[in-house]
């Protein structure tokens, strides 16, 4: 015998078949809206973090990553926007800006567009001022910088570098003297240049006074005189007084190269200091230009052995009775 189903009840099985599906369909566009919102609106978090994708990284330890530095709310919205907008994640440094989406997160990591830190190192710093620098922006901390760098005070070729952040000292180092191997390519700079060039770099004001000043701690050396060169009276002190200092904070703020005194000439106990050695320092007191270094290669050649700036000028001289001539007259010094 043929069942027939009857009109009124086909017609609501129909209508909750319908509702169903309209219900299921709201709640599946709800649910995509709800991540889409979640993956498109601005993080909560306000400083900018820098955060490292390693080479073995996964989507699901790089959210863990995220959560713990309070950049992400949601684990789960990065998983899935990953799905939508990250085919490969490209390890590096990357800055996270405040306040940026999920979706800006992702598209960041799959550009590759990494932290660069670009840093400038003038002509005539020594190294732990480079530290310093370095400490402060993050690139390498201050202490494992000098470990490795020490030993090529003179070579770290002031220049601007581009820095990828949390680099090693070892990295970093090898990126300067590399930089001054280049710079001084078909150049032969003798240990004794670039001590030279150290003292020239931080005496002179101008450039054409590098050659002639070269040429006086050149004629000084031949005639076995002192160098009596201030810098290394102001380097001996500084490392005298920060190797007093213990707290890292203080190592990073000091101020070098500060005036000395009369009684520093004498007073200050260093192996460094010209006017109680009579030789050259042990090593470069710090790292010349390429001007300063051609200077001392390409010394003029002259018969002084003195000279004295004032207002601007350089006044070299043959003797020493000159030479007081011009303290007296220049600086009002009494002998």
């Amino acid at each position: 015998m043929e069942t027939r189903v009857k009109p009124k009840i086909f017609r609501l099985i129909l209508t909750v078949a319908i509702l169903a599906i309209f219900l299921a369909l709201c709640l599946a566009s709800l649910y995509a809206y709800v991540i889409y919102k979640g993956i498109n609106s601005a993080g909560r978090f306000e400083n900018a973090t820098l955060v490292e994708v390693t080479k073995q990284e996964s989507v699901t330890s790089l959210s863990q990553k995220l959560s713990e530095l309070n950049i992400l709310d949601n684990q789960n919205y990065f998983q899935y926007g990953a799905r939508i907008y990250l085919s490969e994640l490209k390890p590096g440094y990357y800055e996270i800006l405040p306040k940026s989406s999920i979706k800006d997160i992702l598209l960041l990591f799959e550009s590759g567009k990494t932290k660069v830190v670009k840093l400038t190192f003038p002509e005539g710093w020594r190294a732990e001022q480079i530290a310093a620098r370095l400490d402060q922006n993050g690139v390498v901390a201050y202490e494992q910088f000098l470990v490795e760098a020490k030993a090529y005070e003179g070579k770290l070729f002031p220049d601007t570098y581009f820095f990828q952040p949390k680099m090693s000292a070892k990295e970093v180092v090898a990126m300067m003297l590399a930089d001054f191997q280049n710079r001084t390519s078909g150049l032969v700079v003798t240990n004794e240049d670039l001590i030279i060039a150290s003292l020239v770099e931080r005496e002179a004001a101008k450039d054409e006074e590098r050659p002639l000043i070269a040429g006086i701690y050149k004629n000084r050396l031949k005639q076995g005189m002192k160098l009596q060169a201030d810098p290394t009276v102001q380097y001996g002190k500084d490392t005298n007084e920060i190797a007093k200092l213990r707290l890292l904070d203080s190592l990073i703020g000091f101020k070098y190269w500060k005036p000395i005194t009369l009684a520093d000439y004498q007073g200050v106990k260093s192996d460094y200091n010209t006017y109680r050695i009579l030789a050259l320092p042990p090593r470069p007191i710090a790292n010349p230009g390429l001007k300063s270094i051609e200077a001392t290669i390409n010394y003029e050649h002259h018969k002084y052995l003195f000279f004295l700036q004032s207002d601007g000028k350089i006044y070299p001289s043959e003797t020493s009775a000159q030479h007081d001539y011009y303290r007296r007259k220049m600086l009002g010094a009494k002998n």
